[in-house]
Formats: C-alpha cells, sequence, structure tokens
C-alpha cells in the first residue's frame, strides 16, 4: 500500500486497543502507539508524525501492527544511537527486558 503523508492523517479515526491482551505484541503492549483507521486502512503511529515517529500501515489491523513492529526493529537497529526518540525506545525495551525476537 502507498500512503500519501501529506493528507493521509487529516481524517483519521482513533481506534481503541487493549494493550493488556496477551495476543499483542510485547513492543505493543509496551509503547502503546495510537491504531488510526481510514477509508482506504489501518495505520499504526508512536510519536508526533509519521517523519519522525515509527509509523506501519496495512489494510487490516494486524497487518498495521506487523508492519508497525518490523519498522520499529529496523529503526532500533540502525538509529539507536542517533535519533534520542529511538534512543529512549530503545532503552525502554532493554528495561522491560522485550526481545525482538518475541515483539
Amino acid at each position: 500500500m502507498i500512503v500519501t503523508m501529506s493528507n493521509q492523517f487529516d481524517n483519521l479515526k482513533s481506534v481503541e486497543l487493549d494493550y493488556n491482551c496477551p495476543s499483542l505484541p510485547a513492543s505493543v503492549r509496551l509503547l502503546k502507539p495510537r491504531l488510526l483507521m481510514s477509508d482506504v486502512g489501518f495505520f499504526c503511529l508512536l510519536g508526533e508524525n509519521p517523519r519522525t515517529g515509527i509509523y506501519g500501515c496495512g489494510i487490516s489491523q494486524q497487518q498495521a501492527l506487523t508492519d508497525w513492529v518490523n519498522r520499529l526493529k529496523t529503526r532500533v537497529q540502525s538509529e539507536a544511537n542517533d535519533d534520542p526518540f529511538v534512543t529512549g525506545i530503545a532503552e525502554r525495551m532493554v528495561e522491560a527486558k522485550i526481545d525482538f525476537t518475541e515483539s
């Protein structure tokens, strides 16, 4: 799915997630990204916007969450030393003993 960032987030509806649900990935339960819905799909976002935060998308809630976890892994593994936002996330995950193989 190709998403244009400029206007894509203007008309989104927030979707409630039960962050205590054991079926959610551990990283989602810990970091609590927002889940949003539009007429083209679902979007998962941690941070203020997709450019500076961590963002995932999909045609279902599960696909958006899975995409978000995959992008989280990529960002933490590649930028943790350069980006204070990502460094903070990595530190929280280490403190919570969350391994990417489990998240």
